[in-house]
């Protein structure tokens, strides 16, 4: 009976060994459209398994299917018998999402994401009412003078936020850099010419936050000449 006993043992661990790099699994959390937190309601998405083999290349396995409710949540759980590197969620047969964290729900996602900042700008008298000064935080604008010195301005701009994911995650932190030109012709310069990616034209490390609010950033003008 012992045998017996010992033997049964051993093919359960066995057993064990052999599922422990899967197993049951969750995915979950709400997908929104926009930072304005609109819903991506109602929409059905199929789940796929990715492994890299690396010798080998990808291998894919399907997860079945999962739809999100009026308010944009999702939750999925699955079984898998492999230890996959993602999890993805495609739409119309093409990625949509992208996720590497299993078994973490709540997570929000957004199609599309805003940054906040503030503006300020430090002029000199020697400025025209009508020059232009021209800005990009990925998002292109301008402002048209009279200017004020310590003028502030609060704007949005694109997030210059990655991850791979497909969709950006909420609260993710970045961040982002600018380029400015007082008229048309220097802006363009500044933006399209390596020799011109300096200060003051261009300003790094500019922190942003997705859907939240980025860093200050400054432009002086005083004794600028262009």
């Amino acid at each position: 009976m012992k045998k017996v006993n010992y033997i049964i043992l051993v093919f359960s661990l066995l057993l064990l060994a052999c599922k422990k790099e899967g197993g049951l699994k969750k995915i979950g959390g709400t997908i929104y459209k926009n930072c304005d937190n609109e819903p991506v309601a109602n929409k059905t998405f199929i789940v796929r398994g990715v492994r890299n083999t690396i010798t080998n290349g990808f291998d894919y396995y399907d997860l079945g299917e999962v739809t999100t409710d009026a308010q944009g949540n999702f939750r999925h759980v699955y079984e898998t018998e492999v230890d996959l590197t993602e999890v993805q969620l495609l739409r119309n047969g093409k990625e949509y999402l992208r996720i590497y964290d299993r078994d973490k729900t709540g997570i929000s996602y957004y199609e599309t994401g805003i940054v906040t900042h503030k503006m300020v700008l430090k002029v000199a008298d020697t400025l025209s009412n009508l020059d232009t000064l021209f800005f990009s935080g990925f998002l292109f604008d301008y402002i048209v003078g009279p200017f004020e010195n310590n003028q502030t301005i609060i704007f949005k701009t694109a997030p210059n936020i990655g991850g791979g994911r497909g969709l950006l995650i909420g609260g993710s932190r970045g961040e982002s850099y600018w380029w400015w030109g007082l008229g048309t012709e220097e802006f363009l310069k500044v933006k399209f010419d390596p020799m011109f990616h300096v200060p003051p034209n261009v300003i790094r490390g500019i922190p942003q936050k997705l859907c939240g609010t980025g860093g200050d950033v400054v432009i002086d003008l005083t004794g600028y000449n262009s």
